[in-house]
């Protein structure tokens, strides 16, 4: 059985592609899978590198956070290993990032 034609050229498939591919993305940024673009190179220099810095922290942030559950959801043996202590070095290093970055931040 043939398929009745959705669209009536290229350029009408084209057009509602890029219309679903902008409501994706629109949905994502509403759900913050994808952050929502910034005007930050609009911003006055201090502003913009405090900005910055600002959404570094909270990177870091997210990963020391992430890496601490997943710590603490492994076993005490798992946690007694070596696995687990470079993963809380690591856990301890993001943590020093974080501080730091907080205290360059005005």
């Amino acid at each position: 059985m043939a398929q009745t034609k959705t669209h009536t050229d290229n350029a009408a498939r084209q057009k509602a592609w890029r219309t679903r591919q902008a409501e994706r993305m629109q949905e994502l940024s509403q759900t913050r899978i994808i952050p929502a673009a910034s005007a930050i190179e609009t911003l006055p220099s201090r502003a913009r590198w405090s900005s910055l810095l600002t959404n570094g922290a909270n990177a870091l942030t997210a990963a020391r956070d992430s890496m601490q559950e997943y710590y603490d959801a492994r076993s005490e043996v798992w946690q007694e290993g070596d696995n687990a202590e470079r993963m809380q070095e690591t856990i301890d290093t993001l943590e020093e990032l974080i501080n730091q970055i907080a205290a360059l931040t005005p």
